[in-house]
């Protein structure tokens, strides 16, 4: 995951982390060969000898629970200069350690990430962790106080990222030309996170709705790591979801170099990992960020879509907004309409924050009974009923319907597993022909649920259903072409 808000460090991150070297408990990782890196995450040719040094500084404690990093210099080489690894167990102090003992607990008894940082947000527990971190951050930093060049916003964003163990990335500017750009601080994910943990956050589902995650815990926290050495290595970036493919793809490749070389094990990493941001693009309605999958071409697909950024926002948007409709036509009755309708007729907005509805006398003698006859309404009758109001009434009270599906589809969506998966695959065939893009974020969903949470989203039923996947013209091409980025080589 990587941070927003671009504004996050405003003064010198080379001033205050280059305290850090000479720092107790800080060490740097040098280059011992002469000529050990090549570049791995750009594609233009370099000579060997064009290749700048990175410097990499972590503490002894995350060193030794996170020896990948020892070769985070070659990852880098060319595209930053100085990289500071930071672990949660860095800020061993009691609110930080009960803040994560907490969320660990959610993410595995109840509720997935975001569920869990609702506990971290809460303004008792946010206020004594901020205060925790920088204190913390003061005395890791000695003599800089870099804490008092934070803000308590700033200061309160790093400790949530920090105690989620989800992973993230600073840098100072993402403008290669401005002051900083060449330090970067990455925070790992917890030193004893799971596989189920990490495959958890990304899907953002409790633990026990996640099954056959391969490989092993470290390889997965290596995986975290990479991804976000990829952000590290961005010279500028246009943010959002393009940053997110950008940073997926540098840590694609990056642990294809290591599992060649052994250092990880898990052939299945790379696919496993755009399986589960597949879930997440389908199941959380609330960001566009992190929905890359569709975007990268994965292990089997012949070729992926390519376009914009907003292509790939607005396919997404296209399918979440297709199943909210088709969820709410069916789930949403009659009598949902019972308040707005009642506030309408007592010469209130229908909802809080909405202009009021002014009635003729005709329509609102129609309204008035509807309201005595919704539980007893059948849906023709209700209709009927409608098709009665004024042209001018009617267009108005048509887009309240329609707000009330929208809302109840979304909240069954999100929080009725199986019938969102049963939407999909019902939606898949027809509704979704005209939108390839939407349709391929759908085919991953359907995919990956059915492999890595069938008994969460009940995909059982659908086990002989043949889902075609979309097919793209591109014959060759890089996966994703409109990011400036070439494919796998």
């Amino acid at each position: 995951m990587s941070v927003t808000r671009r504004d996050l460090l405003k003064y010198g991150f080379c001033t205050v982390f280059g305290a850090l070297a000479g720092a107790s408990g800080w060490e740097v990782y040098s280059r011992v060969t002469p000529q050990p890196a090549k570049r791995l995450n750009k594609f233009e040719p370099i000579e060997e000898n064009e290749i700048p040094e990175t410097d990499v500084f972590a503490s002894k404690r995350t060193w030794k629970n996170f020896p990948i990093i020892s070769n985070m210099h070659e990852w880098l080489a060319g595209q930053i200069k100085t990289v500071y690894v930071v672990s949660p167990e860095d800020f061993n102090t009691p609110a930080i350690r009960k803040a994560i003992k907490t969320l660990r607990a959610i993410t595995t008894e109840k509720s997935g990430l975001t569920e869990a940082l609702q506990y971290v947000t809460a303004p008792e527990n946010k206020l004594a962790i901020t205060e925790e971190v920088k204190t913390a951050l003061d005395s890791v930093m000695q003599e800089s106080g870099f804490a008092r060049h934070m803000s308590d916003d700033q200061i309160s964003e790093f400790a949530i990222l920090l105690v989620s163990g989800a992973g993230t990335t600073y840098r100072l500017n993402k403008d290669i030309t401005k002051p900083g750009n060449d330090v970067a601080i990455i925070i790992t994910p917890y030193a004893n996170m799971t596989k189920q943990e990490v495959a958890a956050t990304i899907a953002n589902l409790p633990l026990w709705a996640l099954k056959n995650i391969p490989g092993n815990d470290a390889d997965w926290r290596a995986k975290i790591i990479m991804h976000e050495a990829g952000h590290a290595s961005h010279y500028g970036s246009e943010g959002g979801i393009g940053e997110e493919t950008r940073a997926d793809l540098d840590g694609d490749f990056i642990y294809s170099y290591e599992l060649k070389r052994g250092n990880v094990t898990t052939a299945e990493m790379n696919e496993c990992f755009q399986s589960l941001r597949a879930i997440f693009s389908v199941i959380y309605f609330e960001e566009d960020n992190h929905m890359t999958n569709a975007a990268i071409q994965s292990a089997g697909e012949n070729f992926a879509p390519k376009g914009s950024n907003q292509d790939f926002i607005k396919g997404l948007a296209f399918l979440q907004e297709k199943i909210t409709e088709w969820i709410g036509f069916i789930y949403t009755g009659q009598t949902h309409f019972a308040v707005p309708l009642h506030n309408i007729l007592n010469f209130k907005p229908p909802y809080e924050g909405q202009e009021r509805i002014i009635l003729k006398n005709s329509d609102e003698k129609i309204l008035r009974e509807m309201l005595q006859r919704l539980s007893e309404m059948e849906a023709e009758g209700f209709q009927k009923s409608m098709d009665k109001l004024s042209a001018e009434t009617k267009p108005k009270i048509e887009k309240i319907l329609k707000t009330i599906k929208t809302g109840v589809g979304n909240f069954l969506a999100q929080y009725n597993p199986p019938l969102l998966y049963k939407t999909v695959a019902q939606l898949y065939d027809g509704e979704l022909e005209g939108n390839p893009i939407a349709k391929q974020y759908a085919y991953e969903f359907l995919v990956a649920a059915a492999k890595y949470a069938p008994d969460h989203f009940k995909t059982a039923a659908y086990k002989d259903a043949n889902f075609i996947p979309p097919a793209f013209d591109e014959t060759g091409q890089p996966a994703i072409e409109h990011l400036g980025v070439g494919g796998p080589g």
